[in-house]
């Protein structure tokens, strides 16, 4: 292959993965994802940014953190940092714990804190230790405290 053909071949694989880096992160903001598989592509996230409209379950990322926008549709100022204190029904932290690799246990906020039947999570008032969930749309919990919802899960 001549120089020129190579250069040819380098360019274009320039242009298409800047566009895949473009398109990335408006492709996985569309898409249904779980917090555990948002935490895995957490470098994808736009950062939250003042005057963006952002709409419900979009997840953004401040500080290093992800946060699932929880209104129908919020423009965003300096006033509504995501974790801040009174934000809660705003934006939801997504926080998996690093030892287990599942979800944290975190009491619905209006944003999340429901759990489908068979997820499983920490329980961040256990020990981490986890547990299953036995029903689809669980709020209950702590789930140490709700056996009747949960089951300790060994893995």
């Amino acid at each position: 292959m001549n120089k020129e053909k190579i250069a040819q071949n380098i360019l274009n694989v320039t242009q298409r993965s800047a566009l895949i880096a473009e398109a990335a992160p408006l492709i996985i903001t569309q898409t249904e994802v779980t917090d555990e598989q948002a935490v895995e592509f957490k470098d994808l996230y736009h950062d939250w940014t003042p005057g963006e409209t952002y709409k419900l379950d979009y997840i953004i990322r401040y500080e290093g953190e992800l946060y699932r926008v929880g209104l129908p549709e919020i423009t965003v100022s300096n006033t509504y940092i995501p974790g801040a204190t009174g934000t809660e029904a705003l934006y939801s932290h997504i926080s998996i714990d690093p030892e287990t690799g599942y979800e944290e246990w975190k009491e619905w906020d209006g944003v999340s804190g429901i759990y489908d039947q068979g997820q499983i999570v920490s329980d961040p008032f256990d020990n981490d230790r986890l547990y299953k969930s036995k029903i689809p749309n669980n709020v209950w919990g702590p789930p140490h405290e709700q056996l009747t919802y949960w089951e300790l899960y060994t893995e």
